[in-house]
């Protein structure tokens, strides 16, 4: 089936340009959904690894920053093309058994012979619910399913309730709160397991304010489109191809990547980890966005590194009050209030933080934030001016998108990394 768009996902971005989220969250609802649409029939196999396109993706902020409403548009088109989806209110058996109830036998085009595999979506866009409070039985049957084994076996005290699946693939995205992720999650947990395999979206306001939005013609055509594409993908099969081009850049790339992480924060050591695997998962998403043709292009290994890189600006955000002192979340509060003002004064911060601080561990907590180099106060005049922001994991200006002179899709600039569109 022919193409209608020339990318999916800026056909996406642009489809819901004229909405409030965050542009990063219309990003990777954008991704997600085109994951879920290739399902487990599509793959990339090098040597004795084969990987799978899934993502488990968590849009982090606090109410009302745009998480539901950005997974929403995604939501609708997955269901307009049939893709298998589980409710967020679940225990881990009604997962299981919507795992296998998932199952499809589908013809694989390259073999002819029949593919059978399991694959389901998580759309939850109040992710807390799904991941339940300490849930370890949850969180560890989701570390296991992320990797799609060929077969998942569930066992329990009675062998007569144990349960397969055959070749799993579970795709989830969901909206979050930082605080409700931190409570939700063993502090053990934190760092590895679960949030080692997730990629955590952070924003904290809308993109813009549109008091009446509104549907054009153009856009509805547009949603047509959308719709007709991802069927395109959903019937998508086989292994993905790799450039020579590619190829060269990403063994440098991940060499530079291993040896210079881009962050130190323990809290991210694992999704460190597991970053080239979040690229490997994201180029073939991007080689079936813009073609069906499922060849792997350096352009593809730019633009996921380039939104990886992005994305990971505030990502260490996500974790912020973990393993903190008894006034953590206050100084959090405080780094995010000097931030979203840009400059005030010690009386303003003393009246909006009264109840959660005495003046003694204000003054305390504003000294640690400019010997931090967070803020500047002027003694003449009083002002505390926001400067920058020292992120526990700031990006290691050593790892760097490949060059090339391939240009950023629609322009005739080439790649660069900067936190403009992708």
């Amino acid at each position: 089936m022919a193409r209608k768009l020339e990318d999916w996902l800026d056909g996406f971005l642009e489809f819901t340009e004229n909405t409030e989220p965050p542009y990063l969250y219309r990003v990777w609802v954008g991704l997600s959904a085109i994951s879920s649409a290739l399902q487990r029939k599509c793959s990339l196999k090098m040597g004795l690894i084969e990987t799978f396109p899934n993502l488990f993706v968590a849009l982090v902020g606090p109410s009302g920053a745009g998480k539901s409403r950005s997974m929403q548009v995604g939501r609708d088109l997955l269901r307009e093309v049939g893709v298998n989806m589980s409710a967020q209110r679940i225990t881990n058996e009604a997962l299981i058994r919507d795992m296998k109830m998932a199952l499809l036998d589908p013809i694989d085009k390259e073999t002819g012979s029949v593919f059978s595999h399991s694959s389901l979506t998580v759309h939850a866009s109040e992710l807390a619910v799904f991941l339940g409070d300490h849930n370890t039985q949850m969180l560890s049957d989701l570390c296991d399913l992320y990797d799609c084994d060929t077969k998942w076996e569930y066992k329990t005290k009675d062998p007569k309730l144990a349960d397969e699946i055959i070749k799993p693939y579970l795709n989830i995205i969901g909206g979050i709160t930082p605080a409700l992720l931190q409570s939700r999650l063993p502090a053990e947990a934190i760092g590895g397991g679960l949030t080692s395999r997730m990629v955590c979206i952070y924003e904290e306001k809308h993109n813009k304010l549109i008091p009446m939005p509104t549907l054009t013609d153009q856009e509805r055509r547009l949603k047509e489109h959308l719709v007709d594409d991802l069927f395109s993908m959903k019937a998508m099969s086989g292994h993905f191809k790799l450039s020579q081009d590619y190829v060269s850049a990403w063994i440098d790339w991940y060499i530079n990547a291993r040896e210079n992480p881009p962050f130190d924060n323990p809290q991210l050591e694992g999704y460190c980890s597991r970053r080239p695997l979040h690229v490997l998962k994201m180029v073939m998403i991007l080689s079936a966005s813009d073609s069906g043709g499922m060849s792997i292009e350096l352009a593809h290994l730019q633009r996921a590194i380039k939104i990886l890189r992005m994305s990971e600006k505030n990502m260490a955000k996500t974790f912020r009050g973990v393993g903190e002192s008894r006034l953590g979340k206050t100084i959090t509060d405080l780094m995010r209030y000097i931030a979203s003002v840009g400059e005030t004064t010690m009386g303003d911060i003393h009246k909006k933080f009264y109840s959660d601080a005495g003046k003694g561990d204000i003054e305390d907590m504003m000294k640690q934030l400019q010997a931090m180099k967070y803020c500047k106060m002027y003694i003449d005049t009083g002002k505390i001016v926001y400067t920058k922001e020292e992120e526990d994991g700031e990006l290691n200006n050593g790892d760097t998108i490949p060059s090339g002179s391939v240009a950023e899709p629609g322009t005739d600039r080439p790649v660069s990394d900067d936190n403009k569109g992708v």
